[in-house]
């Protein structure tokens, strides 16, 4: 009998979406799985508590709730991966908007006992028609065809390359999909002052540690339409741009000053954060455009510029290149992907 541990945190405006989340991890099928999913309500504007009443008796038993104060996504996993006991054997992460396949947790089981520390899938979206995979394929930056099959089942593969090196390029992990060994990937934690792409750090210190990776072909989770600051946030002209482009330039430069990069590595990276300012710029002169500059802009203005003392002549630039765009209908800057 394998346990897994669940860990969701909750943060969402819309009612219902736990429920389903819940049922798709409680409902997994497969014989030897015992499952306990753990909520930590991150002062959610839906309290968790009110929607897992709509649970069966049976169901609410393998379900522990834990509310605090908001502290983001890696705050609230890590809250969750504190209360897990050294009994589990694996655990999973599972947003509250995203939904498992009824064979998620025992393809995931199965691989992870032939000998692998850690394990992911494809999944679908709302976002896109194709499988997150085959967005990757097409972007260049993850393709199975790469990686060996492992035998004994059908749609797993055993991943050949340098996984640190694949994350620095791109993150082709989605944490709803993620499960790894409690044993040897236990004392990981999220890093709690990363509000984009906490994540990706999380990932690149289990690289370090363990290059026993397989993963799954087959999409084995559909991401939902919660609350989601990467799809959402990052829309242009949104209010929050500024905050999403300053959040994810701050992962970028902590994997930079944080980890070993070699200098096609630390190229990638610097692309990332080139990316994320220029990003931040085209958005802060927008709304400079419109009269309606975002509360707290200039506060991340300055927190970038003090990373990166070269940051307002880049604001500069970009402003000319905007007027001379409209001026011109030239496009200097690429807007941010």
């Amino acid at each position: 009998m394998s346990r897994l541990a669940v860990i969701i945190p909750f943060y969402q405006s819309k009612k219902g979406l736990l429920v389903q989340a819940l049922r798709s991890a409680l409902l997994q099928k497969g014989e030897q799985l015992s499952v306990h999913v753990f909520v930590i309500d991150d002062a959610s504007p839906i309290p968790a508590d009110g929607e897992l009443a709509e649970l069966l008796p049976e169901e609410r038993l393998q379900v522990t709730l834990i509310e605090q104060a908001n502290q983001g996504p890696a705050g609230a996993r890590n809250t969750g991966l504190a209360q897990v006991s050294k009994d589990f054997d694996f655990i999973a992460f599972l947003d509250s908007d995203d939904v498992w396949s009824a064979q998620h947790l025992e393809r995931a089981v199965w691989a992870l006992n032939q000998g692998f520390d850690l394990y992911f899938s494809d999944y679908n979206s709302y976002e896109r028609e194709n499988s997150f995979f085959t967005y990757q394929k097409g972007k260049g930056h993850f393709n199975q065809a790469d990686h060996k099959a492992l035998l004994g089942r059908d749609g797993f593969y055993v991943y050949q390359t340098s996984f640190f090196e694949g994350l620095i390029k791109a993150n082709f992990v989605g944490t709803s999909t993620l499960v790894y060994r409690w044993a040897n990937l236990g004392h990981l934690r999220f890093n709690p002052q990363l509000f984009n792409a906490e994540d990706e750090v999380f990932l690149l210190e289990a690289a370090i540690v363990t290059n026993k990776i397989v993963f799954s072909s087959e999409p084995e989770v559909t991401y939902g339409r919660g609350i989601n600051i990467c799809s959402q946030w990052s829309t242009w002209g949104n209010p929050q741009a500024l905050k999403f482009f300053r959040n994810h330039y701050t992962a970028q430069y902590h994997i930079l000053n944080n980890f070993q990069l070699n200098p096609t590595l630390k190229k990638q990276n610097l692309h990332k954060q080139r990316k994320d300012q220029v990003g931040f710029c085209q958005n802060l002169f927008n709304f400079l455009i419109r009269r309606k500059v975002p509360v707290g802009a200039w506060g991340y203005f300055l927190e970038i510029t003090r990373k990166d003392l070269l940051f307002p002549f880049l604001f500069v630039r970009v402003g000319i290149a905007i007027i001379l765009q409209k001026a011109t209908g030239v496009q200097i800057f690429k807007e941010s992907e």
